[in-house]
């Protein structure tokens, strides 16, 4: 069986074999075949259609050209812009293959988007137009200008009605997220403005205005105030007019607003040094290293990478930078110069505009020294001026680098106009001293010693104590001798000897930066023949505010003196600190217009004015104990003074001062008096209060200590364990060794509830408003915190839920001013005449610290605007537990006070480190006009 098989598997090949061998001679002929297509193509969409017109085939293989293949007889393919290279294979069924290629070119027309230059072919260029206006690309026909290329641009052929425009709907939004400002080339002959308005976008519809020249083709440009994306920008020729004509457009670019080029090339206000059109070299000049630089010190207010000016200062007096303006600076209405500048040292800075239509005119600032800065000079003028001078530093001589940008006139703090001084008289042979700077040249100009500079200056506060226009500078520049004065020589001595030489000189004095003393001294000729000299001293008591003092040498009648010398500070370490002076009086001892008027209240002789016969004062009494202590009036019935040359503790309440008067148990009263111990006896203490001589007076005062800086102090007693007839009024030495002065005793019965109501000895209405700071907050109060901090506290109070808690702080880079008012209150309820008393309490006030101060002022108002009188109240003493102060105050009988009064706290701190004050206030906080005193 096997063989059979083997044998067919044989003879099947043999047959195979013979006929294949029988055909090797014959050639293959197969079907004729040929490959062809053509095609269709949607330029708008990139479709082509292929119409397959191969011949003799069965199947097909297309190469698209772009990596893509079909099999399909008549495919449709949509490509991307671009050029390909199509291949057909058509195959038959016998085998048979033939090809075909074509080029194909594929061109989508893009949709305009920013940048637009009309010149890309593939970029349909085709504007909306409507309301008359019609628009196509054409070549430039102005080749010129700011657009000198052969290349195509934008015709826009206005019909002459209003709003008529073209829009274009970008194909990619138009993004003002960091670049908010779009550039345009624009061509015409005429001046006119063009509106670019951007619309459907994600947020409100935004436009702008630029205007062009008419001198053919120019850039313009617009910037948005807008962070959002729009998908349309309309553009109107004339906006809302009616211009017909024909103008043309290109280069519509995107721009960040710092790349809009300057063009300008004068130099005026407003500066900021960014202007390439500018040169700065030559129009700022001085004698300083003046350069513009790209901000080094990209930071606080100036934290942009922009252009600034760099000063370098030697170390030189009044160095400076002089600006040569080419539009003068016009004073007329805005009277205020803004600068940023950045100083790493606290110093002055001083500008001055000269050559002007009126005087020079200043105004000096203090930088804090803590990078960028932003200064306000206001010039008191109404002049026009083309130069600017900017000292850094002003007459001192620090050295460094320092950065100033952002010149820009402003409207200014011009306050109340100041009062032009109209009289002068700096010579004793013509008459008692009025020095008011009239005449604002050097014949007046008090001399600088000790490496320090004086400057007669614009008044830097106008107000009801001085409105003077003009007033002398004094700078205590850093580094200067400690001994450093201002001083002049007199043409004439004042003659000490004449009985008819009037002895009384006040001084109007302003402090910049901190409270200090003043002295005010005679010499007999100028140095080296200085003896005999003579001086006083007296305290400015409050930070920017103008306060007169007053220098008595009454007690004086010998000695003939030439030369008047002023310190402030003295021998005192210098730090820059700057002050004021003004209209030096000489006057009889009354100080010109009379003490003012004491009121002593249930007391008699308060003041210690009244002596007897034998000179003893009237009134009070002297108790002595084992130690007799002499009594002393001075001269001018000033203070009344009480020695105990050595201490005796075991007998208290036995050296003393006291007035009988009658006392009604359970009524409480406010005791106010001064207190200061003598110059080298030290700080002490005294015991004052109300008592009865068979020794219940311990029950009823209390120890204040007092040092040798004249305070008034004011304390809130309640009578307890009284009636007997023999009730006093006691000032004891508390059994110290040393010399007290105690003066203006007053004693009133406090009719108000809670240690805090109206005030003594008569009703009183008050005249303010939420004094106890029950709302919670701040209503009826106006708050400028000025770097400190003026809180309502609800932890700490005197009753009730809340006080009012004024905390100033400061240090060497910077200090504060915080202040709390009572603004304009009792319009129509005070007037001229009417007294008034303060009256709070509060806790703490501690003002040991350095350079902390409070003030408490009360100010005339006027109904029109500014103020008419200013009184300077004392500064409460220090306490640890809630005390009550009560401080009255006459109104003048000439003040305008029809905007009602102000009650002020004023806590100021200056630059020093360690400086801080804190102080609570509570209890019908408050202004009471009284009926009686």
């Amino acid at each position: 069986m096997k063989q059979i098989i083997r044998g067919i598997k044989i003879i099947a090949l043999i047959i195979f074999a013979t006929t294949y061998t029988g055909c090797e001679d014959d050639d293959e002929v197969l079907p004729a075949i040929e490959a062809g297509f053509t095609f269709t193509i949607n330029q708008d969409t990139g479709t082509v259609t292929f119409i397959n017109t191969s011949e003799s085939a069965n199947s097909y293989q297309w190469d698209f050209g772009d990596g893509t293949t079909s099999e399909e007889v008549n495919p449709i393919k949509t490509y991307e812009t671009g050029n390909y290279t199509v291949i057909l294979e058509a195959t038959n069924n016998a085998g048979a293959t033939s090809t075909f290629e074509s080029d194909i070119v594929v061109n989508i027309p893009l949709v305009v988007a920013f940048p637009i230059s009309f010149d890309n072919p593939q970029v349909n260029y085709e504007a909306n137009t409507f309301n008359g206006a019609s628009f196509r690309v054409v070549p430039n026909p102005d080749q010129s200008g700011a657009n000198p290329d052969a290349s195509n641009v934008g015709e826009i052929t206005n019909s002459g009605a209003a709003f008529e425009g073209i829009f274009f709907d970008l194909g990619m939004p138009l993004d003002l997220t960091t670049d908010k400002t779009v550039k345009f080339l624009f061509w015409s002959t005429s001046p006119i403005d063009v509106l670019l308005k951007l619309e459907n976008g994600t947020g409100a519809d935004v436009e702008t205005v630029a205007s062009h020249g008419g001198t053919g083709w120019e850039e313009i440009f617009f910037t948005f105030d807008s962070a959002n994306s729009y998908n349309t920008i309309t553009i109107f020729v004339d906006g809302p007019g009616t211009t017909a004509g024909t103008f043309y457009i290109d280069g519509i670019e995107q721009i960040n607003t710092a790349d809009i080029p300057c063009l300008e090339t004068d130099l005026q206000l407003p500066i900021d040094f960014d202007c390439n059109g500018i040169d700065y070299a030559a129009k700022i000049a001085g004698n300083v290293n003046f350069t513009v630089v790209d901000n080094p010190e990209v930071s606080g207010i100036n934290n942009v990478d922009t252009k600034v000016g760099q000063i370098t200062n030697v170390g030189a007096n009044f160095e400076n930078a002089f600006f040569n303006l080419d539009v003068p600076v016009d004073f007329a209405t805005d009277k205020g110069i803004s600068v940023k500048i950045f100083s790493d040292q606290a110093l002055p800075v001083l500008l001055k505009f000269e050559d002007g239509t009126e005087g020079d005119t200043e105004d000096t600032q203090n930088h804090t020294g803590s990078g960028w800065e932003e200064l306000t000079f206001t010039l008191n003028s109404n002049g026009s001026y083309n130069d600017m001078v900017l000292f850094i530093d002003g007459p001192g001589t620090a050295a460094g680098t320092f950065y100033v940008d952002d010149f820009t006139q402003v409207s200014g703090n011009v306050g109340t106009p100041c009062t032009p001084e109209t009289e002068e008289n700096i010579d004793p042979a013509n008459g008692d001293l009025n020095w008011t700077f009239l005449s604002n040249d050097e014949t007046v100009l008090f001399d600088a010693f000790g490496n320090t500079a004086g400057a007669i200056v614009d008044n830097p506060l106008v107000d009801g104590v001085n409105a003077s226009c003009k007033v002398q500078q004094f700078v205590k520049t850093a580094g200067c001798q400690t001994f450093a004065g201002l001083g002049t020589e007199l043409i004439t001595a004042l003659d000490f000897t004449n009985s008819s030489t009037n002895k009384v000189f006040t001084m109007k004095v302003f402090a910049e930066t901190q409270v200090t003393d003043v002295t005010f001294r005679l010499e007999r000729l100028p140095f080296p023949d200085v003896d005999p000299a003579i001086e006083r001293v007296e305290t400015i008591t409050q930070v920017g505010e103008w306060q007169e003092l007053t220098f008595d040498f009454s007690d004086v009648s010998t000695g003939t003196y030439k030369s008047l010398i002023i310190y402030f500070e003295r021998n005192q370490e210098c730090d820059g600190d700057v002050y004021y002076f003004d209209d030096i009086k000489q006057m009889s001892g009354s100080g010109g217009g009379g003490p003012m008027a004491f009121d002593d209240g249930l007391l008699t002789n308060g003041d210690f004015q009244t002596v007897d016969g034998s000179g003893n004062v009237t009134e009070w009494i002297i108790g002595v104990g084992t130690d007799p202590a002499p009594t002393t009036l001075d001269g001018e019935n000033r203070f009344y003074s009480v020695e105990v040359p050595v201490a005796n503790p075991a007998a208290p309440f036995a050296t003393n001062v006291s007035q009988k008067l009658e006392i009604v148990d359970g009524t409480t009263y406010i005791l106010s008096f001064d207190a200061w111990t003598d110059a080298g006896t030290g700080s002490r203490n005294i015991i004052a209060g109300i008592g009865l001589s068979g020794g219940s007076f311990a029950n009823n005062s209390v120890p204040v200590g007092i040092t040798s800086t004249r305070d008034t102090y004011q304390l809130t007693l309640l009578a307890d364990g009284f009636g007997a007839p023999d009730a006093r009024v006691l000032f004891d030495l508390a059994a110290e060794a040393g010399q007290v002065n105690i003066d203006n005793v007053s004693l009133f019965e406090d009719t108000g509830s809670g240690g805090g109501g109206g005030g003594g000895g008569g009703s009183a209405s008050n005249v303010a408003q939420n004094g106890d700071f029950e709302t919670g907050d701040f209503t009826d109060w106006a708050v400028f915190e000025n770097g400190g901090s003026i809180t309502i506290d609800g932890a700490v109070n005197n009753g009730g839920s809340w006080s009012g808690k004024i905390v100033a702080t400061g240090s060497s880079s910077a200090g504060s001013n915080a202040t709390l008012k009572q603004e304009r209150k009792g319009a129509g309820t005070v007037s001229a005449g009417d007294t008034i008393e303060i009256k709070f309490d509060y806790l703490g006030g501690d003002t040991s610290a350095p350079g902390s101060v409070i003030n408490i002022q009360i100010f005339g108002e006027i109904a029109a605007g500014g103020v008419s009188f200013v009184e300077n109240a004392p500064a409460p003493t220090a306490s640890t537990t809630w005390m009550t102060y009560t401080y009255t105050y006459t109104i003048p009988n000439n003040a305008d006070v029809s905007g009602g009064v102000t009650l002020q706290f004023n806590s100021p701190c200056g630059a020093v480190d360690g400086c801080t004050s804190t102080i609570n206030l509570d209890i019908n906080v408050g202004v009471h006009v009284m009926d009686q005193y």
